[in-house]
């Protein structure tokens, strides 16, 4: 599977999560397995939206990449520079997501995280980076961790330290606590290494040793690390369901996810599988996806593919993105 062929795998599975997850979604965990025992693709629900329909979820991730590619002159990925004027530029693609419906599948926004919301809103009066990121610890939703993926494409050639001073800045816009940027910085990490091999055990023990090797920079605090023990000392293997708690919380999220990815065989079962831990489903269910997608070599569910919403918008945006970077995604450039 070609690096570009795993863009598309990634970006479509992380829908297919999104939206499988979507009715589900403030539902009591096992409604899924109760609900939905032929694990079709369902709609209405929780948001009342017809099946198929992606959420915030994706519409910030897309609405991150098409940034990237739109603004490729200001990012020199052999060097790991990118642009301060990136990020404004991301802000206000979240700024037209919000106020306009851009990037949702049918151009409304009809979903949103609280934290998130006040960040966009902060920034689209003050125009201030630094302040628009919500910084205390009961802001650490998954926000941030949700639209983290197109940077794992962009930066796994990158030293392990600078991969995270950029997870900080991108997960910060929204999100300004270490605690999120910890948790988007392992599920970075851990899609990397998947790109690399497609192995979900190995793949999450080179996550854990990247973040040793940043720990001892004297970056990381002990606290948020103690909080994160569970994930950093491999503890989801063999956890038992009734210990996942499927909540909006960052750490929540990043443990759900990693567990679904430990217990499943195939992408279905591990879209599914994140579906039926209740509350979040429609996030988890997408991060999950995204890293699925890649793992299992397999083709994505026909039925879920014919139910998902716009797909030519999500493989547009992703051609974009290869197109605008040929060298990270092994193209030939044409001199």
């Amino acid at each position: 599977m070609s690096k570009s062929e795993m863009l598309f795998r990634s970006i479509i599975g992380f829908a297919i999560g999104d939206a499988y997850g979507l009715p589900f979604e403030l539902e009591a965990k096992y409604h899924a397995t109760m609900n939905n025992i032929q694990q079709e693709m369902m709609g209405y629900g929780s948001h009342s939206q017809p099946p198929g329909t992606w959420s915030d979820d994706t519409s910030m991730m897309i609405a991150t990449m098409d940034t990237f590619s739109t603004w490729d002159t200001l990012i020199n990925l052999e060097k790991g520079e990118i642009s301060e004027e990136v990020l404004h530029y991301i802000m206000n693609a979240f700024v037209q997501w919000r106020n306009n419906g851009k990037y949702g599948w049918h151009e409304v926004c009809f979903d949103g995280g609280f934290t998130t919301d006040s960040a966009i809103k902060n920034y689209e009066q003050f125009k201030n980076l630094n302040s628009c990121g919500q910084k205390e610890e009961f802001n650490c939703g998954n926000g941030a961790m949700m639209r983290i993926l197109p940077l794992a494409f962009m930066i796994e050639h990158l030293p392990v330290r600078r991969r995270y001073e950029l997870c900080e800045a991108f997960s910060s816009l929204t999100h300004g606590h270490p605690l999120s940027t910890l948790c988007s910085f392992i599920y970075v990490e851990l899609l990397i290494n998947v790109i690399k091999r497609r192995d979900i055990e190995w793949s999450v023990q080179e996550a854990i040793e990247a973040v040793k090797e940043i720990q001892s920079y004297d970056i990381l605090r002990a606290l948020d690390l103690g909080k994160c023990a569970r994930i950093l000392n491999n503890g989801l293997i063999n956890a038992d369901v009734a210990s996942i708690n499927n909540s909006g919380y960052v750490i929540d999220t990043l443990e759900a996810v990693i567990w679904c990815l430990y217990h499943s065989s195939d992408f279905q079962s591990a879209v599914h599988l994140a579906a039926t831990l209740g509350n979040d489903t429609d996030t988890t269910a997408a991060l999950v996806g995204g890293i699925a997608a890649i793992v299992y070599n397999e083709p994505l569910p026909r039925e879920w593919m014919q139910e998902l919403k716009n797909t030519d918008l999500l493989i547009s945006i992703a051609g974009k993105l290869i197109q605008s970077f040929p060298k990270q995604f092994d193209l030939k450039v044409e001199k």
